[in-house]
């Protein structure tokens, strides 16, 4: 979608990564997916989310971390 003067707007780091888990559930179903409606992600906070996936995406490991930069986002 083109902004108001014909420039793609820049979606944010943290939100493209959000984004990459979400739309690979085949990957991540055990760490992240979509509610029943589609309108909300629910996390598992497993050991593989917090000491693998979130690491390498987010560069730290904690659900607070994640939780407070999406309240930003």
């Amino acid at each position: 979608m083109d902004g108001p003067i014909g420039l793609t707007p820049r979606v944010k780091p943290f939100i493209a990564k959000l984004a990459h888990l979400l739309a690979r559930p085949e990957t991540y179903q055990d760490c992240i997916v979509w509610d029943a409606a589609g309108e909300a992600f629910i996390l598992n906070a497993s050991k593989r989310l917090t000491g693998e996936v979130f690491p390498r995406l987010f560069g730290h490991g904690t659900l607070a971390s994640f939780t407070r930069t999406y309240s930003l986002a």
